[in-house]
């Protein structure tokens, strides 16, 4: 296990919340929910890809919830891309084939309109043992946790810093597997970095706000 660089203190603390939210029936629920929801996303990779499996994939996403009309969505990244463009870089990115990374960037790159969270969203459904979500959750967390080793500043990492993310992820799933808890992957991961973000990394989130607003009214 990589030894990782951020406040160990604040790590054990969200390590004692997550271990208080395992006693919770919403834990029971959400290990249901992400069965289901890796099931439900590697199922198209034996499907034909077209503009119906395509807003199948982004009406289910986390990342697309922010959406009202998700059907403007879907028809603003068909129409910047193309339905045979989208089928192709989606077909090679469910193969699995190369680094996360390079999977991360062929997306990126030729999916116009789809950023990081969505992107990596997809990718750790594929692909969980090796594929993280890099999402405005995850930075605040990592940036709570004080992690040295993650650009949790940069809305756009490289494929370079997925993959050394990645490997940071796998890191806090060895702590989990420490706790007692099975069947880790990076799926599992990130529903602890949620579970840290509500917990801490938010109210935390709140006061430096506060602060800088009192900093720019000359109160502090």
């Amino acid at each position: 296990m990589n030894q990782l660089k951020l406040n160990n203190q604040k790590l054990e603390a969200a390590l004692k919340a997550f271990r208080e939210y395992s006693k919770d029936p919403r834990f029971a629920d959400d290990t249901k929910e992400r069965s289901e929801r890796k099931e439900f996303f590697q199922s198209f990779a034996n499907k034909e890809f077209n503009e119906l499996t395509f807003s199948e994939i982004v009406k289910k996403l986390w990342a697309a919830q922010l959406w009202g009309n998700k059907d403007y969505l879907v028809e603003k990244i068909i129409s910047g891309n193309g339905i045979e463009k989208l089928s192709t870089v989606f077909k090679a990115a469910f193969s699995k084939t190369g680094a996360p990374g390079e999977r991360y960037e062929m997306l990126i790159q030729n999916a116009k309109g789809m950023g990081p969270s969505m992107v990596t969203e997809i990718l750790c459904y594929i692909d969980p043992e090796n594929s993280g979500i890099w999402n405005d959750k995850a930075r605040k967390v990592f940036e709570w946790l004080e992690a040295e080793d993650v650009p949790f500043e940069k809305y756009r990492i490289t494929g370079r810093e997925y993959d050394d993310f990645n490997e940071v992820l796998k890191s806090l799933a060895e702590y989990l597997r420490k706790d007692g808890y099975e069947n880790i992957d990076l799926l599992f991961v990130d529903y602890f970095i949620w579970e840290a973000w509500d917990k801490f990394a938010r109210h935390s989130e709140r006061a430096k706000d506060t602060t800088e607003k009192m900093r720019e009214t000359g109160n502090v």
